[in-house]
């Protein structure tokens, strides 16, 4: 297996849990704090 393919799984996984965490703190929806990580590391 790629190593660079495991850490952009590596990656993903660690922004998820990041923006559930965030949503939390912040008491917002947590679809709003996936939206936020995706729509800025979108290409």
């Amino acid at each position: 297996m790629n190593d660079n393919l495991l850490y952009i799984i590596a990656a993903i996984i660690v922004l998820g849990v990041l923006a559930q965490w965030l949503s939390w703190r912040m008491r917002v929806p947590s679809i709003l704090a996936l939206l936020l990580i995706e729509l800025s590391l979108a290409r």
